[in-house]
């Protein structure tokens, strides 16, 4: 994708940025001042006739006429794609729930321009959105970014309102030069109610007696390990980690969401969570290789799925930006973490090569009130019986874990030194070890027969490099003191 230069932006053809759109009024129907809404299409108004309204948390609005309406992750997502003389164009309209919020207009609509557009988008200039408050008390602001998509043209639009201590957003995707009667009949219809009492989708639909439902409620639920020099910062609908500007330029962050209602199975619901935060697809395979995805149930007794793409661009370039997202089933609730940093190449935080911070807090993450059945780690045990191996151009690792208890390793290392021009000398080292092993919490306890004690923190689960279409066995093991882990594949 390619970003847009927000200080000489160039219209499209017949773009008008000065659009009024007449809203109705966010208490009921009654007609209220224009949001001044600076839109991409120069067209007159159009009325929306008697076409029927629906509702979605404090919006009613009029649905663009013939388009599929879908509701992931707690996102409705209105869309249409036709093709026009061999041309595709389409449209997507997401509208995200409102969140309480005292921050300012312009403080909601930078993070959710940076969590929706920017990063997405692998933008690097800043939006310059002008606000403009009706009487009624409500402030919106609007801008706009320019991208090319799988080799195609979009625009990607974000309109924020802020007001009443809340604050909602929509997004907007479309093809250049279409969809404009029905985005401006869209908007026209739309109204926000700010005392309208509904269940916020982003929220527990029934929790647990005596607990807190607000935000920061559902928010102290995670219990995590701050990584190294790191700040935190606890907005009203999320928690946000942020890294250290590191010297490339590199400034990672974590975010953790409150805890919501699950409806679909949990790696279907994972997909659409990140497709409704990144703007894309996690399984396509262009412009960026196929996700890494994993799945597997914490000794905590959590089930979780996790994604790990690039999104914005193609591997190794300036563009292209990390995404991480993990959801962990909690009962019927998910709860949702989303990383974000440079391209994996490159990263400081969650990098291939230069360190990778994600085992370490992934290990070190729990959540109140939950509790294993026992079941999870006779689960765990069975599945770790078998015969595992990690090997490299240089050292070979093996582990043979048996359903009794016993474990035996072993390992090589091989080292060639030039000796003259024409020998290499070739030394290879092994060792072996025998002994019993156990399970304390989200560590596994190795006793060897020589009575040496080692642990590691420890995650089995499945992964697929190929979008979901195969999967295999991994176990991955961290040393407490060492920086990285070691995976195993399973014969």
């Amino acid at each position: 994708m390619l970003p847009v230069n927000f200080a000489d932006r160039a219209p499209i053809q017949g773009e008008l940025y000065s659009v009024f759109l007449r809203v109705n009024s966010l208490h009921g129907g009654t007609p209220m001042k224009k949001f001044f809404l600076p839109l991409w299409i120069a067209l007159a108004l159009v009325q929306t006739g008697f076409a029927q309204t629906e509702t979605f948390d404090i919006a009613t609005f009029v649905p663009p006429k013939g388009w599929s309406r879908t509701q992931t992750n707690g996102v409705l997502v209105l869309q249409d794609r036709k093709t026009i003389q061999g041309r595709v164009e389409f449209c997507q309209i997401y509208l995200f729930p409102s969140q309480p919020s005292n921050a300012s207009p312009a403080e909601n609509f930078q993070n959710e321009w940076d969590l929706r557009v920017a990063r997405p988008l692998g933008l690097a200039g800043h939006p310059s959105p002008q606000p403009e408050t009706n009487p009624e008390g409500w402030t919106s602001l609007t801008d706009h970014a320019d991208a090319i998509s799988q080799g195609a043209p979009l625009r990607v639009i974000l309109f924020t309102a802020t007001g009443f201590g809340k604050f909602v957003s929509v997004v907007i995707s479309v093809s250049p030069n279409s969809y404009q009667t029905e985005l401006v009949n869209f908007f026209e219809s739309l109204s926000f109610h700010a005392n309208a009492e509904v269940q916020n989708p982003s929220q527990p639909s029934s929790p647990a007696t005596g607990s807190d439902t607000s935000a920061s409620g559902a928010l102290a639920n995670y219990v995590y390990e701050n990584p190294q020099s790191w700040t935190r910062e606890e907005l009203p609908d999320r928690i946000v980690l942020r890294s250290p500007v590191y010297s490339n330029g590199e400034g990672c962050q974590l975010t953790m969401l409150p805890f919501r209602p699950l409806s679909h199975p949990l790696g279907d619901d994972a997909i659409g969570a990140f497709r409704g935060i990144f703007g894309t697809d996690p399984l396509t395979t262009y412009p960026s290789p196929p996700p890494r995805l994993a799945r597997g149930t914490s000794p905590q007794g959590w089930e979780y799925f996790t994604i790990r793409k690039l999104v914005g661009g193609q591997e190794g370039e300036a563009r292209t930006s990390g995404a991480i997202l993990l959801e962990a089933k909690l009962g019927d609730q998910v709860a949702t973490l989303v990383g974000t940093s440079k391209d994996f190449m490159v990263s400081n935080c969650f990098g291939l090569l230069r360190g990778d911070l994600w085992p370490k807090f992934f290990y070190s993450l729990q959540f109140k009130n939950a509790q294993p059945s026992g079941k999870e780690l006779a689960a765990i045990k069975q599945r770790l019986t078998g015969t595992w191996i990690a090997a490299t151009g240089s050292v070979g690792l093996r582990y043979e874990f048996k359903a009794n208890g016993r474990y035996g390793g072993a390992g090589a290392t091989q080292h060639r030194s030039r000796v003259s021009d024409t020998e290499v000398l070739q030394t290879t080292q092994a060792y072996f070890g025998d002994g019993s092993y156990s399970f304390d919490g989200n560590m596994i306890v190795l006793k060897g027969d020589d009575h040496k004690r080692t642990t590691y923190f420890f995650r089995l689960e499945q992964t697929s490099k190929n979008s979901g279409n195969t999967w295999g066995d991994e176990l991955c093991l961290l040393d407490p003191g060492a920086s990285g882990e070691v995976c195993y594949q399973k014969e």
